[in-house]
């Protein structure tokens, strides 16, 4: 995570590759992850491996959440599918309404807002810069 004073801006990041084991390194232990799954002891560990690190992630967004003065919080991590709104909300309940948050992820590969308009966007897909097949719309967004 990073503090930026000069800007009162938050920026937490999470590991949330425990949502999608199955498809680490592109298709799992099948190709991409096997040498992966083979030294680490296979789908089941690493799953837990990665369910720990995402909890300690949300553990310290939400004692981050409480004690950030920043008046805004960037919150990143890779998967779309709800996650980024859920994180949005959860951070919004622990910092009391403190600060505005955003939320950022991308996974599929398209560029949309999905949450809120009223100052710009707030829950935001953005995951189109990687150049992949699939999306209308390709790009970065600044935040």
């Amino acid at each position: 995570n990073y503090y930026i004073p000069g800007v009162d801006l938050e920026v937490i990041g999470l590991d949330t590759n425990a949502r999608d084991v199955g498809g680490l390194g592109g298709d799992g232990g099948s190709h991409g992850a096997a040498q992966t799954w083979a030294q680490c002891g296979g789908a089941g560990t690493i799953q837990g491996f990665l369910s720990g690190k995402q909890r300690a992630g949300e553990q310290f967004m939400d004692q981050r959440a409480r004690a950030t003065p920043a008046k805004t919080a960037l919150i990143m991590q890779h998967y779309d599918g709800g996650i980024g709104a859920s994180y949005k909300g959860r951070f919004e309940a622990a910092n009391g309404g403190r600060a505005s948050v955003l939320s950022a992820y991308g996974h599929a590969h398209d560029q949309q807002c999905q949450g809120s308009r009223a100052r710009g966007c707030d829950v935001i897909l953005t995951g189109g810069g990687a150049g992949w097949q699939g999306g209308a719309f390709f790009g970065f967004t600044a935040v």
